[in-house]
């Protein structure tokens, strides 16, 4: 599609990329523009009179803060589809657009006038949303002329400081608040079976935390552990998670400095050297192919030392049972609850043992990884759900087997571009409408979908309206008319009423020329 910049000199190209830049700059001016007058459109309820007051119907919202007008909540959903933007994104979108214009109007004239980076303006109108009107005020007066000038990062900069300048006591509010927030937060996984965790906590507590996970981490490097020390630290997460296994997983280092381990003599170790020497021999034959035995030694060694730390799990819930709970406990120390885990598989991945899974809630993981995600926890394997039984009930309460089988079929709610996840708290319409007395099985697997609250209210109250076709997919009706299938493959718009403005180009007539004559110039 591009080759013809190959024929140009690198100075060309680079002068055809100023070009380019100025076109994305002025296109996405001109969307910001766009995603304003729809939003002004949608300042008032077209809805009759009284049926504002029913619960779920559409309300106005103030997106972008104080000083901002209100805009329909479902219009923000239209508008979201019809750029493929998530609900959350679209409400973003909405609310940095009118937050420019109505709080930051210097920066938003600039962009107006293709002398402000649109994406940049946005983040400046993000970070400011929390402000007051005046404190914005200050704000847009000191970074409306730096936002080309600067680097995104020393901007930024600026503007937090210009933030603590307009309003300082709002500053010292949020600063005591992160000093107070406490808190464990966990990441989504990747690709490679890992996650992330950040920790917010008293020095103290963090100080014992590291001192333990450093202590694990010898530990394991004493039992014959060759990883490097950060990845033994990150391993000894697992062990932290069941304190039966750190108990065992020290004894065991203790034996293994016992002085009952250590030769009394120079003959007793000469023996000793011999001996193992001698079995090393034996077993090198074994091992050659294998990676080594010390790996498989110490493989042992651990699961021997989780074993043991199971038996005094299972002793202690014994002794939990006996007494009637008269530890307080409330079950055995290393237990953890239970966890259910669904794994989707295919019948060759399971008689293999190799190949791709995919896990609720993580990203896709190798079949050798799953038992990564076990851990230390006690297995029990429960039947296959077929998700192809319809389980059909009579009543509109939606019982927990017919509402599991739902999430497993869409673990992403189907409504157009949407990213929310779904979970037994996710709202499960009926996409035909339950009637009362009607006929039996109206609540069954294929009439339910997973909406969240806000695209749940628009089919409900808003005139949007969503059907399963014959392939598991879901085609959804806008308000305007417009026509999306949802499938496992994303979302797609299958029609558009048609539109009666013809859009003019946005391109100045000095790029035009600049762009013609560069053309000429690499033809010739």
């Amino acid at each position: 599609m591009f080759d013809d910049l190959l024929r140009l000199s690198p100075d060309e190209i680079l002068s055809v990329g100023d070009e380019s830049c100025a076109i994305r700059d002025l296109a996405d001016a001109r969307f910001l523009a766009v995603v304003s007058a729809y939003a002004h459109h949608h300042t008032e309820l077209d809805v009759p009179a009284g049926a504002a007051e029913l619960v779920g119907c559409e309300r106005l919202k103030v997106y972008g803060g104080e000083g901002c007008p209100g805009v329909g909540e479902f219009a923000v959903l239209e508008l979201g589809c019809r750029f493929g933007l998530s609900p959350g994104a679209a409400s973003d979108l909405v609310s940095e657009v009118l937050a420019l214009q109505y709080r930051l109007p210097r920066t938003w004239a600039r962009v107006m006038a293709g002398e402000a980076i649109p994406w940049r303006a946005r983040r400046i109108a993000r970070a400011c949303m929390s402000l007051s009107q005046e404190a914005a005020a200050v704000v847009d007066a000191k970074v409306e002329s730096l936002v080309n000038s600067l680097t995104p990062r020393r901007l930024m900069k600026i503007v937090k400081a210009a933030m603590m300048e307009a309003d300082p006591a709002l500053a010292k509010a949020a600063a005591d608040l992160a000093a107070r927030s406490r808190g464990v937060w966990v990441g989504q996984s990747d690709n490679s079976g890992t996650r992330t965790a950040a920790v917010r906590a008293s020095t103290g507590d963090i100080a014992r935390f590291d001192a333990v996970v450093q202590d694990v981490a010898e530990t394991l490097g004493a039992l014959g552990d060759t990883g490097s020390v950060d990845e033994r630290r990150a391993k000894a997460l697992g062990w932290l998670a069941d304190p039966w296994a750190v108990i065992e997983l020290r004894n065991e280092r203790r034996r293994t400095n016992s002085p009952s381990n250590t030769p009394t003599n120079l003959t007793e170790a000469a023996n000793s050297t011999e001996a193992a020497e001698s079995a090393d021999a034996a077993g090198s034959a074994d091992c050659a192919g294998s990676g080594g035995c010390a790996e498989d030694r110490l493989a042992q060694r651990l699961a021997d030392v989780k074993e043991r730390a199971r038996a005094r799990d299972r002793e202690a819930a014994r002794v939990d049972r006996t007494s009637g709970g008269a530890r307080g406990s409330g079950g055995a120390v290393g237990s953890g609850g239970v966890h259910t885990m669904y794994l989707f598989l295919s019948d060759v991945t399971l008689a293999a043992g190799e190949g791709v899974v995919r896990v609720e809630g993580f990203e896709p993981h190798l079949a050798s990884q799953v038992r990564e995600l076990l851990g230390h926890d006690k297995v029990v394997v429960k039947p296959v759900i077929d998700l192809r039984e319809n389980v059909p009930v009579d009543a509109y309460e939606i019982p927990l087997r017919v509402r599991e089988r739902v999430r497993l079929l869409n673990p992403v709610s189907p409504f157009p571009w949407s990213n929310a996840e779904t979970t037994l708290r996710t709202d499960l319409d009926h996409i035909r409408p339950y009637v009362k007395g009607g006929p039996p099985g109206q609540t069954r697997v294929d009439n339910l979908g997973p909406l969240s609250r806000t695209p749940h209210r628009a089919k409900t109250h808003g005139g949007w309206r969503y059907r399963r076709l014959p392939d598991g997919a879901f085609e959804w009706v806008t308000r305007n008319g417009t026509v999306y299938r949802v499938d496992h493959n994303g979302t797609r718009r299958i029609s558009t009423p048609r539109a009666t403005h013809v859009l003019q180009t946005i391109r100045p007539a000095r790029v035009r020329r600049r762009r013609r004559r560069a053309t000429v110039e690499a033809v010739t």
